[in-house]
């Protein structure tokens, strides 16, 4: 990473320090999205330019960028890719926790916070921020905002209630990054993190979770057995099958000429990567009843 010209304070610890440019989602994730795929990456911000990296912004110090690399190399490692290689199960600790909060953090840093303030649940807001951080740089165990939830998947064929998807909605669940803040303006608020196969959730409001099954994440570590965990709750489906038809909506922002270089590059590019992780899951697209 190059660092910024000028000193200001990193948003973590605080302190005078020359910031780096951090990456907003992991580099890992974003390097796997190239090299499974066509080698480029797509933004919904701006759908008709292609990307060869993620989002970047001067946040960090060096120490804290290096506190946070060791939370991305464990899940990268130990949880991602053994899980796209189709693992079932596996065993975590404390880091996955870690590394998933440390997210949620920066995307607050970046734009979900701002996003907030004028919404009624910006004081939750503001306090997951102070308790995560908190927890990242001291390991103080947070009080208010310690529920995390984990499902793993690419399609909830499996419900006994059909409901009919989206076109591209396996290959959001697979390949899609997303994250956002949401409510009801009542008695509901979450922020909820999309990253390819994962869906991380962590409630800012009090609700009933106990239609989630078997999603908790432990903080100080544990078992997670993907066929065993489940999403019963409706409204939670519904969100989700929501941002899945935003990703249809972003698509049609792309213009006419950028269609034609894409469906061009798929033609010209499918033995490149027919083989790869995006061709097998245009494939079981294809060949999954919407």
């Amino acid at each position: 990473m190059n660092p910024k010209d000028d000193s200001s304070v990193c948003r973590l610890c605080k302190q005078p320090a020359t910031l780096l440019q951090s990456h907003i989602y992991p580099k890992f994730i974003i390097k796997w999205l190239k090299d499974t795929g066509t080698g480029f990456v797509r933004s919904g911000q701006n759908m008709n330019k292609r990307k060869q990296d993620g989002f970047k912004m001067p946040l960090l110090c060096a120490n804290c960028e290096k506190l946070f690399s060791t939370f991305e190399t464990y899940f990268a490692s130990s949880i991602f890719y053994p899980v796209v290689d189709r693992e079932d199960n596996f065993a975590y600790d404390e880091r996955l926790y870690k590394f998933v909060v440390s997210i949620m953090w920066r995307l607050m840093q970046h734009s979900l916070i701002d996003d907030q303030i004028s919404l009624p649940f910006f004081e939750n807001v503001l306090r997951a921020e102070k308790e995560w951080a908190e927890y990242l740089l001291m390991n103080k165990f947070p009080n208010e905002f310690s529920h995390l939830h984990m499902w793993i998947g690419i399609d909830f064929s499996n419900e006994e209630k059909v409901v009919k998807k989206p076109a591209r909605f396996i290959q959001y669940l697979a390949r899609m990054l997303d994250a956002c803040i949401t409510d009801n303006g009542e008695d509901f608020c979450m922020f909820y993190l999309k990253l390819p196969r994962f869906i991380f959730i962590a409630p800012l409001a009090l609700y009933d979770e106990s239609k989630w099954i078997n999603t908790i994440i432990k903080i100080d570590g544990g078992h997670y057995y993907v066929r065993n965990s489940r999403i019963e709750d409706g409204a939670i489906g519904q969100f989700i099958l929501e941002r899945s038809i935003a990703l249809e909506r972003a698509m049609t922002q792309i213009s006419e000429l950028q269609r034609e270089k894409m469906r061009q590059a798929g033609v010209d590019n499918w033995e490149k990567y027919k083989d790869k992780d995006l061709g097998d899951i245009l494939d079981y697209q294809d060949n999954t009843e919407m």
